[in-house]
């Protein structure tokens, strides 16, 4: 008991990091917040009424894609009560009986999909059977159920779910009060690019208190430079675009683009690419920035002094909409964003 305690709290730990770890993202949707972009959602919660005769999904494509996630909300099957048939309508117009329809979740990897479904079932115990959730995860190399009998509420209640993949290993937490770990299995390396959930066919699922943590993958944007190896390295070039630069003026269009700090960033030339990095001065997300963290990446135009950007605003995500840099007079450098119809410059600091 002791040791399958201490497993959990160092899952959690590992899953749940402390805000403002490098790269972490995190999402919440609730009442407060709401639930768009979700489809299907509604001012309380997230609800996919299906009365149709398949599956019906609800997908969130993650802005970055991501090695390691903390994925958690709160589940309710409003259509899994025992011995009581719901109805749905074929693709014919056939209205049709199903009783126990599935509902599930799912993990979207760059070479497969994890689904898990659900389903409450009366689970043989010798002369007599218990009331239990099942948990079957399907994907190209795995097909596995998990009976859950305690601590679970298979009918017709909210039990709460965590699914949790990080340093190769996948594992699900779940129930209606306190939640215990159901699985522990080993994952293959891949890349993260959304989450979600989905309907199958006559049933109405609620979802609340949604929470999704990430450490986004960004290969192309990272740089090997450490932020205390920097002034030595700057040292030493011989580019004069190489250097710390910060923010000196600015015209925004502020119902579209807001400023998200007074940057200092760090100019990092890695092949034809240059890499804006942060150093210090965000005032809105704070804790999700860190010093090496990546503010945008300018690649060269066929025009001389001309760069395409991309752009990760206060809350890392990437804008980059036909985002223009262009050098300036002196050591300056005008960031045009034309969809948010504004305008940023950075001045190079010179010691």
């Amino acid at each position: 008991m002791m040791n399958r305690l201490i497993k959990t709290l160092f899952f959690l730990i590992l899953v749940f990091p402390a805000p403002g770890m490098r790269g972490e993202t995190t999402r919440h949707w609730n009442l407060s917040r709401g639930y768009s972009p979700f489809r299907h959602a509604q001012k309380e919660c997230l609800l996919i009424e299906n009365n149709s005769g398949k599956a019906v999904e609800d997908i969130y494509s993650l802005p970055l894609a991501a090695n390691d996630i903390s994925f958690s909300f709160k589940a309710k099957n409003r259509t899994g009560k025992p011995a009581i048939s719901y109805s749905y309508e074929t693709g014919d117009g056939e209205r049709r009986k199903i009783h126990n329809p599935f509902w599930g979740f799912l993990i979207v990897l760059r070479s497969d999909t994890l689904l898990f479904t659900v389903t409450n079932e009366e689970i043989p115990a010798g002369i007599e059977s218990l009331p239990a959730t099942v948990v079957r995860i399907t994907g190209k190399n795995i097909n596995k159920s998990f009976n859950i009998i305690e601590g679970t509420n298979p009918f017709d209640g909210f039990n709460h779910w965590t699914l949790g993949i990080a340093d190769g290993e996948m594992t699900l937490l779940e129930g209606n009060h306190g939640i215990k770990e159901i699985f522990s299995l080993p994952l293959p390396a891949d890349e993260i690019t959304a989450v979600g959930f989905l309907a199958g066919k006559g049933c109405c699922l609620e979802v609340r208190d949604i929470n999704l943590s990430c450490r986004p993958v960004m290969p192309d944007e990272m740089t090997s430079f450490e932020i205390d190896r920097l002034p030595e390295y700057f040292n030493d070039t011989d580019d004069p675009f190489e250097g710390y630069w910060t923010v000196f003026d600015r015209e925004l269009e502020e119902s579209l683009l807001k400023m998200g700090g007074d940057y200092q960033l760090a100019c990092v030339r890695e092949g034809d690419n240059y890499f804006f990095i942060y150093i210090e001065g965000a005032s809105v997300n704070r804790k999700n920035w860190q010093p090496g963290d990546i503010k945008a990446v300018l690649s060269p135009t066929p025009f001389p002094g001309i760069y395409n950007v991309k752009w990760y605003d206060a809350g890392k995500e990437i804008l980059s909409h036909e985002i223009k840099a262009q050098r300036g007079e002196g050591t300056t450098l005008t960031i045009q964003f034309p969809y948010q119809q504004s305008k940023l410059r950075l001045r190079k600091l010179t010691f």
